[in-house]
């Protein structure tokens, strides 16, 4: 808090209050305010009201209420806390209604420009950036000083050793702006005085110097300097001085002109690395070398590398496998480091066995052991198992379970082994009662439900622990942050029973008192408020506070985000909210050469024809964020190409006069702004105008979409959408075959349509679910009054539902339906005999609906599913207006250990040309096997899949039977 601020409170509130017109002087004495009711409390900026609920909300006096010390020293340090303010004051007049208080305040001035002035010695980029880095772009005025200070540090570590920095600030172009400015007086930098080498001989040392850049007289850099040493060591190392180390110190002069550097170097022996005995993976040899290479050569990295050696080893079945270093001399002086491998004999697994298991099922315990006859035997692996089995019994109550390990050679080949996992099984521990103790906050019924552990259930220790933990978080949850939760140890006498009992500790419950919010320049303290959804009066929390800092990060808006605990009395404690702004200005810029097929005019038959041409291309792109400090967001990008000047121009040919320069370009233009006229709805309105070139056809098109969301809950949301698009082609030399495929991306018809839509996931995972369900639901409808040119109504459901299957561990079944229906509406043309007729219209390909490929139905190619009405005589799908898919797959592990699983599948469906034309009987099904890999970018998943019923096309050609699918991400 500002000393003038204390002093100006001490002062109104030991007897000192100031004159109004309102009424009459108030008293002098602090008796005849404190107990008063406060009447009115204002705020005044500069001398000017002002209206603000992220400032007012902070003081701690409010009208209705009594005045008190403590609610005005609070009120100033909240306000000064939000460091919006240079200064505070506070003035309080007695009026008949009670006291008035007045609180003035001085804004911080914010920095609007950052400037270096004087003997600057670096280059003011890579001072800036030095500032920026840990202060960012807009750094506050009144932190200058500790900023010079940066700065003159940063001046040294480059030789700079007399440099200074002072800051001062001035008045900007706009009222409360300062510009900050750096007074730089750099000076000439050090110059290398004495350089010793030590540890060399000196015509080494010699080379170090000049390696180093040391030499006397030259420049002292010291950050330079680091950045020498650390090559040299590495160029040290790969001529195989292994051991090599290089560290340095520097004692500046007195006057800091001259810098003596003083050099300590142990080079080492020159070391090579050699592997004897057994053979070994030349890979593995590589990686051994670089990583010896890439530090300091040391017993204990020697030590890790034999181990991993003959970890390698023992993966592969040889289970007495040593790989012993040892240092011995080489020629011409070398040493050498000899890794000596002895692989032994390699072993396999004969057989599995489990003896002692009297009270687990067998079948319960096979399923989860992964060591299987046939395979190498590797120590690690079985012990693994062991564990797993120990797990098994401990999780069903046997507390004092316990599994040893016999591996016999079985027969008379001593490498293939019998491993008999032998089990003590000890008495099972069941739960005889459950209660809690000491308990008032919360209901014990409550508290029960956060247990999972069950009366007569079996004893698991790390399920009691949980249980603990969850009974800890349920009071946590609602601010109880000194709780305390014990599980005393109560087994009976035979340790057959243990008395799970909860003794809690519950302490005061803690609430928040304010949100301050400090270091909000440009951006609205509502919009801070509503992402971090804390509010006075609610249970303070860690998990509360943890999720209002990853919302406010969301927002993208901040370079920092910190929420914590303030300060408070009794059992309320403020919130501090402290951001720093991130820049809100985006620029990008590219450009290139692009070489594609193109249609030009030939010029002796005037015709269009394909060529190859090469054309320069380039693209700029720039936003702003946090628009009037309100999350708004504005977004261009610009991109173009400039073409040969001998394409035709659609826009202004005509049959007789073409014109040429048809040149490409996009312009798109994107702006959001979430909760628009502060209701829970996101808008994002968009614009696109495009003209391009393609190979056997140019485009032009024009776009806009306008779409409102609206996050009802974490599983539900709901959307409109408004749409309107055209699309022209021009100098088209499209292929039969390949029309539909053009107009299912390129419709060339005038489109405007409305939509909504709403989804309820309860997913686990968006990308790879095991549970939960997905429901979808979408309609759009295009009335010609609203400027559409083919009109139709159309709609999509969509239901997916995802359970694990609890005969088959780690297996999921995964099953959909799929259902989308759409009417064109008739137009009415007039007739030869001028009378009105409607015609249904068939709606534009890219909306129409299509089927087949590796998200619907499987076993057919992509897009060509239909009944025989949609597909034409050569197979091909013209797509149609109601479409039925129904998927069902089970997906299981393979190999857990590489995160490999496998799936069958069946899907059937099909695409009908009218909704009328819809047969449950007509559908047609494909089925399959696949492979799936959880790979770091995804699910990778490989299918085939095999058709039901292949058909016969009507110019006689019949289906192929198989189809393979290899893509990411699973089917639905």
């Amino acid at each position: 808090m500002r000393i003038a601020a204390c002093l100006v409170a001490l002062f109104v509130l030991f007897g000192a209050a100031a004159s109004s017109a309102q009424g009459p002087p108030a008293p002098a004495s602090l008796d005849a305010l404190l107990g008063k009711p406060i009447a009115e409390v204002h705020l005044f900026l500069s001398g000017h009201p002002l209206e603000d609920p992220g400032v007012s909300g902070v003081l701690e006096t409010r009208p209705g209420t009594a005045l008190t010390a403590t609610a005005v020293r609070q009120s100033l340090v909240h306000l000064m806390v939000m460091a919006r303010f240079s200064d505070v004051t506070v003035d309080a007049q007695l009026t008949p209604r009670g006291v008035v208080l007045t609180y003035g305040l001085l804004p911080v001035s914010t920095v609007e420009a950052i400037e270096f002035r004087g003997d600057l010695g670096l280059p003011v980029r890579q001072l800036r950036s030095a500032v920026s880095d840990r202060f960012g772009t807009a750094p506050a005025a009144w932190r200058g000083d500790e900023i010079a200070t940066m700065l003159e540090a940063n001046f040294r570590d480059h030789g700079f050793l007399n440099a200074t920095v002072k800051a001062t600030t001035e008045p900007g172009h706009r009222e409360n702006r300062l510009r900050l400015v750096f007074d730089v007086k750099a000076g000439q930098p050090a110059a290398v005085g004495e350089a010793h080498v030590e540890g060399a001989p000196d015509d080494i040392g010699a080379q170090v110097r000049t390696r180093l850049a040391i030499t006397p007289g030259s420049r002292f850099d010291r950050l330079a300097l680091d950045a020498a040493v650390r090559r040299y060591v590495e160029d040290l190392r790969s001529k195989g001085f292994l051991e090599a180390s290089v560290e340095f110190d520097v004692v500046p002069a007195p006057d800091g002109k001259l810098v003596d550097v003083r050099v300590r170097m142990s080079r080492g022996p020159s070391e090579t690395v050699t592997f004897r005995g057994d053979p070994f993976s030349d890979q593995r040899r590589k990686e051994i070398l670089a990583l010896l290479r890439a530090g300091r050569l040391d017993e204990d990295v020697l030590e890790n590398q034999e181990r991993s050696i003959e970890n390698d080893l023992h993966a592969q079945g040889y289970r007495d496998a040593a790989a012993p270093f040892t240092r011995e001399p080489g020629r011409n002086g070398q040493a050498q480091i000899v890794f000596t491998i002895t692989r032994g004999r390699q072993y396999r697994v004969a057989g599995v066995d489990v003896a002692g298991d009297k009270q687990l099922p067998r079948a319960q315990i096979q399923p989860a052991l992964r060591v299987a006859p046939g395979q190498w035997f590797v120590q690690s692996l079985v012990d693994a198992d062991a564990g797993v089995i120990q797990g098994l019994y401990r999780r069903d109550g046997f507390r004092l379970a316990d599994v040893k390990v016999n591996a016999a050679p079985a027969g008379h080949d001593s490498t293939q082994l019998q491993v008999t996992f032998t089990i003590t099984e000890g008495p099972r521990t069941t739960i005889d009662a459950i209660a809690f103790e000491h308990t008032s906050a919360i209901p014990q019924a409550v508290l029960r439900q956060a247990v999972k552990s069950q009366v007569n259930g079996p004893f698991y220790q790390p399920q009691i622990d949980a249980d603990r933990d969850d009974v800890l978080a349920q009071y946590q949850a609602l601010g109880y942050l000194h709780a305390d939760v014990t599980v005393p140890q109560a087994f009976s006498p035979d340790g057959t029973h243990f008395t799970l009992r909860f003794e809690v500790s519950e302490g005061p419950q803690i609430l928040i008192d304010r949100v301050i919010i400090r270091g909000n320049y440009r951006t609205k303290a509502q919009t801070i408020e509503r992402a971090v959804a804390l509010q006075t009066g609610m249970p303070l929390t860690m998990v509360r506070l943890a999720e209002a800092q990853r919302r406010l990060s969301a927002l993208g808006l901040f370079r920092t985000v910190q929420v914590a605990p303030y300060e408070g009395s009794g059992t309320r404690r403020d919130v501090l909210v402290t951001v720093e702004e991130a820049p809100v200005n985006t620029i990008g810029y590219g450009g290139g050469l692009e070489g594609t097929m193109v249609i030009r005019t030939n010029a002796q038959t005037g015709l269009p024809e394909q060529v190859f041409d090469v054309a320069p291309r380039g693209f700029f792109e720039i936003g702003r964020r946090n628009l009037w400090g309100k999350d708004r967001s504005v977004d261009l990008f610009l991109r173009g190409a400039i073409r040969s000047s001998d394409q035709f121009n659609p826009a202004a040919s005509s049959t007789t006069n073409p014109v040429p320069g048809f040149h490409e370009y996009r312009v798109l233009a994107t702006y959001r702004e979430p909760r628009v006229a502060d209701l829970p709805v996101d808008v994002v309105v968009s614009g696109n105008l495009e003209q391009a070139i393609r190979s056997t056809f140019d485009f032009n098109r024009r776009q806009v979409y306008v779409e409102g969301s609206h996050r009802i809950s974490r599983k539900v949301s709901v959307a409109a959408r408004y749409s309107f698009g055209r699309t022209q082609l021009f100098n088209e030399q499209i292929a039969p075959a390949d029309q539909l495929n053009v107009d299912k991306v390129f419709p060339r018809v005038r489109l405007s349509s409305v939509s909504v839509s709403g989804i309820l996931s309860t997913r686990d995972d968006a990308f790879d679910p095991t549970r939960g369900a997905l429901v979808s639901l979408d309609a759009t409808i295009a009335p010609r009054a609203i400027g559409s040119e083919v009109g139709f109504v159309k709609g999509t459901w969509q239901s997916f539902i995802y359970k694990r299957v609890p005969l088959l561990p780690g297996a999921v079944f995964a099953g959909g339906v799929r259902l989308g229906l759409a009417f064109g509406f008739p137009l009415v043309v007039v007739d030869a005999t001028g009378q009105p007729v409607a015609i249904e219209q068939q709606l534009p390909a890219s909306e129409r609906f299509f089927a087949g490929g590796d998200t619907s139905v499987r076993g057919f190619a992509f897009d060509q599913l239909g009944a025989r009405t949609v597909l034409d005589q050569n197979g091909v799908s013209n797509g149609g207006n109601g479409v039925v898919i129904a998927n069902a797959e089970l997906r299981f592990p393979l190999w857990r250990q590489k995160s490999i699983g496998g799936a069958v599948f069946i899907d059937t469906g099909n695409v009908f040309a009218k909704v009328s034309e819809i047969n449950l009987g007509q559908l047609r099904s494909g089925a399959g096997v696949g492979i799936r890999w959880k790979s770091p970018v995804g699910p990778l998943r490989l299918d085939l899949a095999w058709k039901l019923s292949p058909i016969t096309f009507g110019n006689g050609m019949r289906e192929s039977r198989f189809a393979w699918y290899v893509t990411i991400g699973q089917a639905f």
